[in-house]
């Protein structure tokens, strides 16, 4: 059940995810946020703080996500004709029931817990080589050495991506992250999300039709497989 604290935030509480002074210690704001529990902030929206709110807030059935409310508020009117929301629109992580469903039911045949330990050996040897390009250098940025390439070459190599792509992969991944700051984007970094989403769109795309024609041991063999049986689109 969640915590029955229904109060709005206390003044002390200023939680702007986009605040630049919040983003270097989020730790004070954090601890009043826990220690509060349930709270109205002043812009009208709900804050869950506490681990075990949070947890019934997502397994609850009775909650849904309404993201397109969210993206008039911090975005504003026209955020619709955007090919980046689009698309973030159109991700299982952003979908309701029965969409969220039947997306998610590819995804148990590639990742059962098999394939998931077959591929441990590949991933832990990835992680050394990137702790290994950064040893000896004293001080370096974890984020940019490895916190944003390592995954994203795992899934390369679980998609097919040629290792020599990777890098450019890494890169336009940096690109769509801005999409997930919480504040109005500018124009030239919609222009950059945008252009790195036809990118990415149009390599994968292509792998996918290879792996339909030509069938390999990797993820997205398995996703366009089972893609397929469930007449579910590119």
């Amino acid at each position: 059940m969640v915590t029955d604290t229904t109060g709005s935030a206390p003044a002390a509480i200023r939680f702007d995810p986009g605040d630049p002074a919040f983003q270097q210690n989020p730790y004070p704001v954090w601890r009043l946020m826990r220690d509060h529990g349930l709270w109205r902030a002043p812009e009208g929206y709900w804050v869950a703080s506490r681990s075990d709110d949070i947890a019934f807030i997502v397994r609850d059935k009775r909650f849904g996500r309404d993201w397109r409310a969210s993206l008039d508020a911090v975005q504003g009117k026209g955020w619709e004709s955007e090919p980046i929301w689009q698309y973030t629109l159109a991700t299982m992580l952003f979908l309701n029931p029965p969409e969220h469903t039947r997306i998610r039911a590819l995804f148990p045949r590639a990742f059962s817990a098999r394939q998931v330990y077959a591929m441990e050996p590949r991933m832990r040897q990835i992680c050394m080589d990137y702790v290994a390009a950064i040893a000896g250098l004293g001080t370096f940025d974890f984020c940019a050495a490895i916190a944003l390439p390592f995954p994203v070459h795992v899934v390369c190599e679980m998609t097919g991506v040629p290792v020599l792509d990777v890098p450019r992969v890494a890169k336009l991944v940096e690109q769509l992250l801005l999409s997930f700051e919480v504040r109005k984007l500018s124009r030239a970094e919609l222009d950059l999300c945008n252009a790195a989403l036809a990118e990415l769109e149009v390599m994968f795309v292509t792998l996918l039709l290879e792996r339909r024609s030509d069938p390999q041991e990797d993820l997205l063999t398995m996703l366009a497989t089972a893609g397929t049986e469930q007449g579910l689109e590119d």
